[in-house]
């Protein structure tokens, strides 16, 4: 249940952009780099704007784009070049008044602090959630880039990390944002059905 919870409050404030209306016209690359229990992935990640890519090997190369502009995420594979689509796909902002009903009602924000990471000043922001076992969200989140810079997740079984180093200032091609040539649409398989008690 504990486990469930977290994951919830994962959903609603974790992600790339969290700042609505923040960075907004951020144009730049960064290498991405993610840890957890006995893991190591890197990848890139490339923003225009609303528009997000990232690239990460979980095994095998896997391409996310993100467009907020068109409300959806595509999530690639070069390997069979097929895609899926989820459509009505919007990150939200932690001034959202919905988003942040739902923070309070599954954790508990920390006041916020500033710190330098990765060459950008930051605010850090905490979350812890309620009840026992404690579970808390730490995000390090540049205004200037309108992202996080860093976000850390720790269990008292586990801790993970996603953080965004080597970040360039650069112009990022429209291409990147976009399905390539040659790329067929995969429907998302259907959820298994519930077996009645």
């Amino acid at each position: 249940m504990k486990q469930n919870r977290f994951g919830r409050l994962i959903l609603v404030i974790a992600g790339i952009f969290i700042l609505s209306g923040i960075g907004i016209a951020a144009e730049f690359s960064a290498d991405l780099i993610q840890t957890g229990p006995g893991t190591l992935n890197k990848g890139k990640l490339y923003v225009k704007g609303s528009k997000i890519r990232e690239e990460i090997s979980l095994g095998r190369k896997q391409i996310v784009i993100t467009r907020r502009d068109k409300k959806l995420v595509w999530t690639l594979d070069p390997v069979t070049k097929t895609y899926m689509k989820v459509t009505g796909a919007v990150i939200r902002g932690l001034n959202d008044p919905t988003a942040r009903a739902r923070i309070k009602k599954i954790g508990v924000a920390k006041p916020i602090t500033k710190e330098k990471v990765n060459g950008y000043l930051c605010e850090k922001r905490q979350w812890v959630t309620k009840g026992a076992p404690s579970m808390t969200l730490t995000e390090w989140v540049s205004r200037e880039l309108g992202i996080a810079v860093r976000t850390e997740i720790k269990s008292p079984r586990s801790a993970r990390l996603l953080e965004y180093k080597n970040i360039k200032i650069e112009k990022v091609p429209d291409s990147l944002f976009e399905i390539p040539k040659g790329y067929k649409s995969k429907t998302p398989p259907p959820a298994p059905k519930q077996r009645k008690p």
